[in-house]
């Protein structure tokens, strides 16, 4: 399966994996991407951003640049003339936000993996029972899990 999509102007062509080819999904587009791992920060320019449709997964494809220490990142800042603090305390603050929507995500992960659940139904023509044993098999994972329906 193809997937074709207007990005930055360009048309892209991306083949898929055959396992979720019979998927729908829907491009998005972004200038850049910032990701931190392992204390790590990676910025991917013009990544390809597909999300399944009905669901919360998204598939991300791009070259990670960088893989500097956030130290590291805040030396690089002062030297092109930032202020390195303003930008950790607007961090810092940003963190704590997404601390407080993480609490109350929490309260909405459930009605989330009941519309997981769902989906699952929908999608595999399955039980609810089958579907709840199916994302609890893949630990909560949907893709996993459509996959598994689809092999």
């Amino acid at each position: 399966a193809v997937v074709s999509t207007q990005s930055t102007g360009m048309a892209v062509q991306q083949a898929l994996f055959p396992r979720i080819q019979h998927m729908k999904f829907k491009a998005h587009s972004f200038e850049n991407m910032v990701m931190i791992k392992d204390g790590r920060t990676f910025t991917v320019n013009s990544p390809e951003v597909y999300q399944i449709e009905g669901s919360q997964v998204y598939l991300v494809g791009g070259l990670p640049t960088g893989g500097l220490k956030l130290e590291e990142m805040m030396e690089q800042l002062k030297a092109r003339g930032m202020d390195p603090e303003k930008l950790q305390e607007q961090m810092e603050k940003a963190r704590e936000e997404k601390q407080e929507e993480q609490e109350s995500d929490n309260s909405e992960d459930a009605s989330q993996a009941e519309k997981n659940v769902k989906l699952l139904m929908s999608r595999g023509n399955i039980t609810k029972s089958e579907a709840v044993a199916l994302l609890n098999e893949h630990d909560g994972d949907l893709l996993k899990a459509l996959v598994h329906l689809s092999d």
